[in-house]
């Protein structure tokens, strides 16, 4: 053998993402993101240090949690789950092009997340949780559909007889 066919047969082959598929994952990172975004706004009203009742923000209750320091890490962990769970669906997504496990991040974390939102230590949601929720819908019904359009691409490659992976061979012949 020579080194060109052991360097062939080491590099597994790519599996391009076609256009629809591409689209779809596009669309979601871009309703992750705003769901980030929405963290700024006024999320959760809860009682604030000095004893009155207010609307904190995913990024108050994060640092503010840390800046007072009284046994309030139940909100910090609060804060910091409401931000983490889209960056996580979010980085899944975009980088996760070839495999359907963007699919399952992107069922399992808008779930959880409207769990938070909905059972948190808040006495009443606001505008971001609000709009955050809308966004998980959106993501959570994306996904099963991303989901939906993979398994018949890959159905529809072994129906036909060919192989779901792309190939390009740019031969030219003399």
């Amino acid at each position: 053998m020579s080194k060109r066919e052991i360097r062939k047969i080491a590099q597994p082959d790519i599996v391009l993402e076609s256009k629809r598929t591409k689209r779809i994952r596009i669309t979601v990172c871009v309703f992750y993101i705003a769901t980030m975004v929405w963290c700024a706004l006024p999320f959760v009203q809860l009682p604030a240090p000095d004893g009155s009742i207010q609307f904190f923000t995913v990024f108050n209750m994060i640092f503010d949690g840390l800046r007072l320091g009284d046994g309030t890490i139940g909100i910090v962990a609060y804060g910091i789950a409401l931000f983490a769970l889209p960056l996580i669906g979010f980085l899944f997504e975009s980088f996760d092009k070839t495999r359907c496990f963007k699919c399952l991040t992107g069922i399992l974390c808008p779930i959880i997340a409207v769990a938070l939102i909905c059972f948190g230590p808040g006495r009443a949601f606001s505008l971001g949780a609000l709009l955050s929720m809308i966004c998980y819908f959106i993501i959570t019904f994306m996904s099963v559909y991303l989901l939906l359009v993979k398994q018949e691409e890959k159905r529809c490659g072994e129906k036909v007889g060919n192989d779901p992976k792309p190939k390009h061979d740019f031969k030219i012949e003399k």
